[in-house]
């Protein structure tokens, strides 16, 4: 049970042969403080270490510069920014969006630990005052092939020699049970 007290909602897609895979939509509004933040570390610590994580969503936490994972001067809740940052190493996730979403900021993040199962990240426009995120990722369930298995064929079987065997067994166990009485 992945259920927190933040606006958080899980997905997990189990494939057969391919580790299990965990994709989250995130909401922070703005005015939410550290233990708000606190609920996402809790439900991420939740997932199986093995499992992908694709975790998405409003952050709004404008004042980070995303290519250098550096804190904006002058920006607002540094003790939010910094959280966040740590929860996002401890989880081993990476930040993939690379173009503003709204205005000059990066509000809307992608966070995954399978960076290198990404195939592209996207920002498009969208239906509200954010650009949209589009993510595609590769998920190959590993094959595994069946064991070879014997396929007897009759039509080139010796009867007459499965015949035989039989009589003979048959007159063995009948001696057998003769000089047991």
């Amino acid at each position: 049970n992945l259920q927190t007290d933040c606006k958080l909602i899980w997905v997990s897609i189990c494939v057969k042969g391919v580790s299990p895979m965990y994709i989250g939509a995130f909401y922070r509004l703005p005015s939410t403080d550290r233990d708000y933040v606190k609920e996402l570390d809790t439900s991420l610590a939740k997932i199986p270490s093995n499992a992908s994580i694709c975790l998405l969503g409003d952050f709004n936490v404008p004042d980070i510069d995303w290519e250098t994972v550096a804190f904006k001067p002058c920006g607002q809740h540094p003790a939010i920014r910094k959280f966040l940052i740590d929860i996002f190493n401890d989880h081993n996730l990476h930040q993939l969006v690379k173009k503003t979403t709204i205005e000059s900021n990066i509000l809307d993040l992608c966070l995954t630990n399978t960076p290198a199962a990404t195939d592209f990240v996207n920002v498009q426009c969208g239906i509200s005052d954010h650009k949209m995120v589009v993510v595609g990722m590769v998920v190959k369930p590993k094959s595994t092939r069946s064991p070879r298995r014997k396929v007897y064929l009759f039509a080139k079987a010796n009867f007459a020699g499965v015949d035989s065997d039989m009589e003979h067994f048959c007159d063995n166990l009948t001696d057998n049970l003769i000089k047991r009485n």
